[in-house]
Parts: structure tokens; C-alpha cells; sequence
């Protein structure tokens, strides 16, 4: 994972993360480098986890929370996501997603 993350880094990327499924993320940037653990729930159908955990990230970045932070709030998007069958059923509210993530 960090010789992904330093290659992408070498050509100018500022923040890498590599999702590593129930088992989290490596988020690597300018301020954090490592892993964050996944968020433990009931898994019934994987659909649109990685959509979810995207979705999570963008809404980080975009609110300006650190790195790890954003890939905190998105492990536990993404892990909700498996919640339920079908790519969008998991998917909780915002202050659920926050709890999961330890956020709130």
C-alpha cells in the first residue's frame, strides 16, 4: 500500500486511499499516513459499498475534514452500504453515518 501511495504521490497526487474492504482503508496525504480500520456491522450483500465509501469520501473532502477523518466517514458509508440487499437500502441518514464513524 505505500508503494502505491508514494508512486501516486511522486506524480503529484495529494491525497491516495486505498480501500481495502471490511478491513478499512491506507488514506495517505500531506498531514496523515495510514490505516483506517473498518467499521464492523452485519454484512448481507456488498452492493455499492465502494460507491458508498466514494460517496463518503467526496462528502468529507468537500466539507473540508482532514484526510482521516473523510476516510473514517466513509468506511462506515461503505460498510452500511452491506447492511441491506441492494446498493442503496443500507445507506443511513448522515447522524448514523457520523455514529458509525465514531464522529459525532
Amino acid at each position: 500500500m505505500t508503494r502505491v501511495a508514494a508512486w501516486l504521490h511522486r506524480r503529484g497526487v495529494h491525497d491516495v486511499v486505498l480501500t481495502m474492504g471490511a478491513r478499512g482503508c491506507y488514506a495517505s496525504g500531506k498531514r496523515f499516513s495510514g490505516v483506517v480500520e473498518g467499521v464492523h456491522v452485519s454484512a448481507v450483500d456488498d452492493t455499492g459499498a465502494g460507491d458508498a465509501f466514494a460517496a463518503g469520501m467526496l462528502y468529507g473532502k468537500l466539507a473540508g475534514w482532514p484526510l482521516e477523518q473523510s476516510a473514517r466517514f466513509a468506511c462506515a458509508a461503505g460498510a452500511l452500504a452491506t447492511t441491506a440487499v441492494g446498493a442503496s437500502d443500507g445507506l443511513g441518514e448522515l447522524e448514523e453515518v457520523l455514529a458509525l464513524a465514531g464522529l459525532e
